[in-house]
């Protein structure tokens, strides 16, 4: 019956939500009436709108976005705690999302999940939604952070955990909203961010043992590929054992270049002038060409490739 609905609203280029009495519809269809009416013939394109103009109407389209963003989320809650696509569709809100409104099944967990906590936990963040200061995927970076602080915060707390997380969406994307969840804890409830950091390096640590791999397979070249995942501690072993090795191998490979003239390298001291003798260069009794030092801060001659092939198992 749903996909019929929205089917026929399709055809016959209703704008959907025509006669239904409510402010909301109401302004869906007025939205959908303007902009068909913005981009029809004899309409102007954006190329005559100068460049302060389209600025302008980026940070409008920004705020819209935005705003029709919470009423969509406001419109999923409603449907998964009513759950209608159950009633009439036969399946859950997740499943028709994906298969009505063509999201991926990704984005609609993370849509049904998002409509949930706004509509029962963060109002705030919902309010943000509403006004166009929080994005959508502003609000996913919020809402994450929030689930994730300590379940014994008082509700004030988690209020004003809340409101910082919104102020903070005036100059932070959503990547840099998520890494500022150890300072927001050590703002709100600073007794207790001490011990909640040692918790998550904790949890960090066993997942890091739990999930480590290590693969390898030969080519058929004379080479070895390898792929895993160690925990920190380990993989450093491992790094600092890798960059020796390809360091050592690069050293052997480098020309042998003879020494042409002696060199003196004078250097003063407090009372005589000392001189250094060369150094000789020859062949060393493995038969491998001298080391040259190498200069400091010169990083190892290490290539990091990725296989197309890498992760598939043989």
């Amino acid at each position: 019956m749903v996909g019929s609905s929205v089917l026929l609203v399709t055809e016959t280029r209703v704008p959907p939500g025509t006669g239904i009495d409510h402010p909301i519809a109401r302004a869906v269809v007025e939205a959908i009436a303007g902009l068909s009416s913005a981009a029809g013939l004899g309409v102007p394109g954006v190329w005559a709108l100068t460049g302060a103009d389209c600025l302008a109407v980026k940070a409008g389209v920004n705020q819209l976005t935005a705003m029709l963003a919470a009423v969509d989320l406001q419109v999923v809650g409603a449907l998964y705690a009513a759950q209608t696509t159950t009633e009439q569709a036969g399946v859950n809100t997740v499943a028709w999302l994906h298969g009505h409104c063509q999201q991926s099944l990704a984005g609609a967990r993370a849509d049904v999940a998002l409509a949930r906590g706004l509509r029962s936990r963060f109002t705030g963040v919902a309010a943000g939604i509403g006004t166009g200061a929080v994005s959508r995927e502003q609000a996913l970076a919020i809402v994450s952070v929030l689930t994730d602080l300590p379940d014994d915060l008082a509700a004030d707390e988690v209020a004003r955990a809340e409101g910082a997380m919104v102020d903070f969406a005036a100059d932070h994307a959503p990547v840099s909203l998520r890494k500022l969840a150890g300072h927001l804890l050590a703002v709100v409830a600073p007794e207790v961010a001490d011990a909640h950091e040692a918790d998550v390096l904790e949890k960090q640590e066993r997942e890091a043992a739990r999930t480590q791999y290590l693969r390898w397979r030969d080519d058929g070249d004379g080479a070895l590929r390898f792929s895993g995942k160690l925990p920190a501690g380990q993989g450093d072993q491992l790094r600092t054992l890798i960059e020796a090795i390809a360091k050592s191998r690069s050293q052997a490979l480098q020309p042998h270049r003879p020494l042409t003239r002696s060199k003196v390298t004078p250097y003063r001291t407090n009372r005589s002038v000392t001189t250094v003798r060369p150094t000789p260069r020859g062949p060393v009794p493995n038969g491998l060409p001298p080391r040259r030092p190498r200069a400091p801060g010169r990083a190892s001659p290490i290539r990091v490739c990725r296989s197309r092939r890498a992760g598939r198992r043989r």
